[in-house]
């Protein structure tokens, strides 16, 4: 009997392309969350997340690992939580908060440890 999947060839190959598919996306996700590209209190963010968790866990049906598939599934979970709390945020007209900035530190201030120990060796 040949099954859905059969007809594809070799379903391994495509599980597996799956799956770094979902890597990628990791990385590229990641990549874009620090160069300042993508915010991580965004929708797509968590989309983003989801999706290569997803791909991710679909990869595992070839090649199983417990552990990869309990955090995989946190991811998901995680994610489709963050993506609802912001649409709902968005759709009753309200922004999440804006992170919290931190002042650029100067180049000549020093820590007030380091002055308070410099005045005690004077």
């Amino acid at each position: 009997m040949v099954t859905y999947i059969d007809t594809f060839g070799d379903y391994e190959t495509i599980f597996r392309t799956i799956g770094l598919i979902g890597v990628l996306l990791y990385v590229g996700g990641f990549f874009c969350l620090c160069t300042g590209a993508l915010d991580s209190r965004s929708p797509a963010y968590f989309g983003l997340v989801l999706t290569a968790a997803s791909c991710v866990l679909c990869s595992l049906a070839v090649d199983f690992n417990l552990s990869a598939a309990l955090i995989q599934s946190f991811y998901i979970v995680m994610s489709l939580g963050g993506v609802l709390m912001r649409w709902r945020l968005l759709r009753r007209g309200r922004r999440p908060a804006p992170p919290v900035q931190t002042p650029p530190r100067s180049q000549d201030t020093m820590p007030m440890v380091a002055v308070t120990a410099l005045r005690q060796v004077s």
